[in-house]
């Protein structure tokens, strides 16, 4: 878009007060309240991102109307245009930006006067920290005079409660006050009457400003108003409410009086007084001139029925400091973990333990970071109790947050305490708290985290996992006590399964047990064993703080939108896990976008990162998930992720099996509809995706079928079938193509059902089982023939012939090679015909025809090293090794097994290198080399043994036949 004068000039934003847009000195016309209030909660997040459900639940509340998310990006867009005249429609703008379902509003603190506010004041309480009050008071008035009313004034009040215009509200009090303490102190109350004053008229019934104001008439000489401020708020406490002045009011009129009274007590006022003379009762002056005498002892009650964390306990115990170390860095242990990991009772049993190494006392405090009432504690608040709890009388606590922090800092001082902060919600609640100097110990657990504090505090983290079963189990018996003496163990084991290693989950189960001991243990382990009932089982509606869905509910809510959003369309994937990359296509996000959600999530514990890179539900946190999910999420919206998930399994995995078997005719897939693709640059590469992402493949294939994706699940079974043959994951083979096969027939899909019932036959072959394997690919050569597929009908003639040779039928082998070699021609499919080549070669080997094998095997390794198929080529060297034996040349048929042998070792390829080392251990048994042939036999069994080959068995033998 070309350049204009209206898209130059410089827009100002406005929020408080009315809500105003400027461009240069004209101000635009925001349009209908609706767009006004969309616009005044882009400027109250202040430059963050605004999730769309946010909107629409500021816009509308609890009852939206379906059309809600349309009209949304209506207002969005006509802001755009505002913004931007001449923007085309549904273009991004560079005002108001759109990413992963958010939008924000591009602005800082020289274009908004929130922002601009905000930052003033944080340079005030800069400048105060540095006792430089003065400018400080000046900064503050600077700030506060940005205000023209209340914040997004013009906006319906519902919409702006809901928009957290009353946060702001708080911070401007929160100004004012310190600008009033600040003044005091340094003399210059004149500068903040009139701030004040207005103040209280907004807030007729704060005690607390209402004090100050007092304080500062009485410093600028007006007694007068100072005591009729004082009789006004006094009265009206009386009249509304009944209740007399609190301390601060009373504290103020004191401070008045005794002011005015000469030393001599003769009552006569005193006059002409400076501001310079008033006494500062509100620094840390106030502090009581003699040392702290108490010795707090504020941590709850150790709790009996802990067991196990031994792991854990030996980490924080590895933790502390040096009793004699007062002079290192401030000690800081941060223990994070999901919802009902057992942080507190974990945090409370090591504090027991190691009281005796802070003989100054222990301090406690429970931060209700995710309080299921939502009353998260201020700083102050534990602040307060803690100077308390040190001596400090209430009415000499300092009056403002820093001071209370200087005086916290000041009484630690030279002594070994140790603070344990409970339950923290994000770092910046307990930045004021973390005041204790060296020699003190400060120990927090929270949901989150707290990066913040590691990286600007050093503080040491300590993440707690799940229990493990064994820790799980000895949980379950302390908390049920005598009746476990006669509890099934066998549901006992199936409970803690279920459980997931979550001490909570125990908790309620041994509740329930305990309530009810008529019910066996196995029938609760029934109803846990349903995902669909777990949570149900494990709830306890009258309690939130032991139900579990609540329990997990205050971690949720503290998501933002998108992460929230996320959160929930995960639980479509079935697992074990999840990497970056799987995420975003899923949510159908890039990676960046999704990074930091991923981030967040792990924060708050309700991912795992058991690797860099990939995440991983806890199962009943995937249960959670998903019940959230179909509540707040359509069934299309779940599906739709359900299905970008699928494509970016299969066509990732489409790519790799492409490099494992690169000279196989492959499927062809509709076009990749992902933006994301993720390309490999070689087979290592391929190899590394593939063996990461086995599990979550096999699961995905069974996700497909179960979903009705039928042509997802057999071109993914299609897609891992080389790799698993490869690693002769034989079992997995089977259960994945049989799923497939299910799906394939379902929906009537004839090259599903052929691929499958190919790949079906040739596992069932790999395993001995050659009943099985024969109807399977008959089948499938009889439904490539119906197809008119003459590669996969050559490939199916060769594995019959394999399948025939493996049960010495040799004649039938080398039939369906044949047969093979003529298909492949036809198709003109070199790849293929160097591999029947090979394949009549092997058989004619076996017929004792060692020089016609050799002639075979020629060809096909010269058409092989020409197309670079170095599996191929391995498999022609290992028969052309073969066939030398039966020549007598025993030397050049080691120097073809050892080529052999380093290429199917380089392509990673284990069941043929197992085999080739079987037939090396062979020739140097049949040569009198008994050593090296138990060399090469011990070195295949620990292959086919950990591939489950049927070839094991008949291996050990020959090992024990050589003594």
């Amino acid at each position: 878009m070309p350049e204009t004068a209206s898209t130059t000039q410089p827009l100002r934003f406005s929020v408080l007060g009315p809500v105003r847009v400027w461009r240069g000195t004209g101000e635009l016309d925001l349009g209908p309240a609706q767009r006004r209030a969309l616009v005044a909660l882009l400027l109250l997040r202040a430059g963050r991102p605004v999730d769309v459900d946010d909107i629409i639940n500021v816009l509308w509340g609890q009852e939206p109307p379906p059309s809600a998310k349309n009209v949304v990006h209506r207002h969005v867009g006509a802001v755009r245009r505002l913004l931007e005249p001449g923007l085309p429609a549904r273009s991004a703008g560079r005002w108001l930006t759109s990413s992963g379902g958010s939008y924000r509003l591009k602005v800082d603190a020289s274009t908004v006067d929130l922002l601009q506010f905000q930052e003033l004041v944080q340079r005030a309480r800069h400048e105060a920290d540095e006792s430089r009050a003065q400018h400080a008071v000046e900064l503050l008035v600077e700030a506060l005079g940005l205000w023209q009313g209340p914040a997004a004034a013009g906006v319906p009040a519902d919409i702006r409660a809901r928009a957290e215009s009353v946060t702001l509200e708080h911070q401007r009090l929160a100004a004012v006050m310190d600008a009033a303490d600040l003044a005091l102190r340094s003399g210059t109350s004149m500068a903040v009457i009139a701030l004040l004053e207005e103040e209280a008229e907004r807030r007729p019934r704060d005690e607390s400003l209402h004090s100050r104001l007092i304080k500062a008439l009485d410093a600028v000489g007006r007694h007068t108003d100072a005591l009729a401020a004082h009789r006004t708020i006094s009265s009206l406490l009386l009249d509304e409410l009944g209740i007399d002045p609190g301390p601060e009011l009373a504290a103020a009129h004191d401070h008045i009086t005794r002011r005015r009274t000469p030393p001599n007590g003769s009552g006569s006022a005193a006059v002409g007084h400076a501001e310079s003379a008033v006494p500062d009762t509100t620094g840390t002056s106030a502090r009581p001139a003699t040392p702290i005498t108490p010795r707090p002892a504020q941590l709850p009650p150790v709790l009996t029925w802990f067991v196990g964390r031994k792991t854990e306990l030996t980490q924080i115990h590895g933790l502390l400091p040096p009793e004699a170390d007062t002079t290192g860095a401030p000690a800081i242990i941060c223990l994070s973990g999901m919802a009902g990991m057992g942080k507190t009772t974990l945090a409370v049993h090591w504090a027991h333990e190691v009281a005796h190494r802070f003989p100054d006392g222990q301090l406690y405090a429970d931060l209700r970071g995710f309080d299921p009432t939502g009353a998260v504690a201020h700083p102050a608040e534990p602040l307060r109790e803690f100077l308390q709890a040190l001596g400090v009388a209430a009415q000499h606590i300092p009056s403002t947050l820093s001071r209370q922090t200087d005086l916290f800092r000041q009484l630690l001082q030279g002594r070994r305490m140790l603070i344990v902060l409970d339950n923290v919600r994000d770092s910046s609640q307990i930045l004021p708290l973390l005041a204790a100097p060296p020699g003190n110990l400060t120990l927090v657990t929270s949901r989150n985290q707290l990066t913040r504090l590691v990286v600007t505090h050093g503080a040491r983290p300590v993440s707690l996992s799940p229990l493990s079963t064994e820790e799980a189990r000895d949980t379950l018996a302390r908390r049920m006590g005598a009746s476990w003496e006669s509890a099934d163990t066998a549901a006992a084991d199936r409970v803690v399964q279920h459980c997931g290693g979550l001490p909570l989950a125990l908790a309620i189960v041994a509740a329930r047990a305990a309530a009810n001991p008529a019910w066996p243990l196995s029938r609760i382990a029934s109803e846990l064993r349903d995902s669909k009932d777990v949570l149900d089982s494990l709830s306890c509606p009258d309690d939130p703080v032991i139900d579990i869905r609540t329990v997990f509910s205050w971690s949720y809510n503290a998501l933002s939108g998108t992460a929230a959003r996320l959160f929930r369309l995960l639980s479509v994937h079935p697992g074990p896990d999840i990497s970056t990359r799987a995420a975003a296509d899923l949510a159908d996000l890039t990676v960046a976008e999704a990074r930091p959600l991923l981030t967040e999530l792990v924060r708050y514990h309700l991912l795992m990162e058991p690797q860099p890179g990939r995440f991983a539900f806890h199962d009943l946190l995937r249960v959670y998930a998903d019940e959230m999910s179909r509540d707040h999420d359509s069934a299309a919206l779940r599906q739709t992720a359900l299905v970008r998930s699928l494509d970016h399994y299969l066509y990732v995995a489409h790519a790799a099996a492409r490099l494992v078997r690169p000279h196989r005719p492959a499927i062809a897939l509709p076009d990749d509809p992902r933006t994301s693709s993720q390309p490999f640059a070689d087979l290592d590469q391929a190899l590394t995706w593939l063996a990461a992402e086995q599990a979550v493949l096999i699961r995905m294939v069974d996700q497909a079928a179960s979903h009705e994706e039928d042509r997802h699940a057999w071109q993914l079974a299609w897609s891992v079938e080389g790799f698993l043959d490869r690693r002769g994951h034989w079992h997995d083979q089977i259960a994945v193509q049989r799923a497939a096969l299910n799906a394939s027939l379902r929906a009537g899909l004839l090259a599903g059902q052929a691929h499958t019932r190919r790949n079906l036959g040739f596992a069932h072959a790999r395993l001995g089982r050659c009943h099985e394997a024969h109807p399977h690919l008959h089948t499938a050569l009889q439904l490539f023939e119906r197809l008119g597929d003459i590669g996969n009908q050559a490939h199916a003639h060769r594995l019959i012939g394999w399948t025939h040779e493996t049960q010495d039928d040799r004649r039938a082998g080398l039939r369906h090679a044949r047969h093979a070699l003529a298909l492949h021609r036809a198709d003109a499919d070199d790849a293929g015909e160097a591999l029947a080549l090979n394949a009549i070669g092997w058989n004619l080997a076996q017929f004792g025809n060692h020089q016609g094998a050799l002639r075979y095997c020629a060809r096909a390794l010269t058409i092989q090293q020409r197309l670079g198929d170095r599996r191929g080529e391995a498999a022609t060297l290992d028969t052309i090794a073969y066939a030398h034996i039966g020549l007598g040349q025993h030397e050049e048929s080691m120097r073809y097994y050892d080529r052999a042998l380093s290429l199917f070792r380089g392509l990673g390829d284990l069941i043929n290198e197992g085999q080739t080392l079987v037939r090396i251990g062979e020739l140097h048994d049949a040569v009198g080399a008994p050593a090296a042939a138990r060399t090469a036999w011990l070195a295949a069994l620990d292959i086919l043994q950990r591939l489950g080959h049927p070839q094991t068995d008949e291996l050990r033998r020959r090992l024990d036949s050589l003594g």
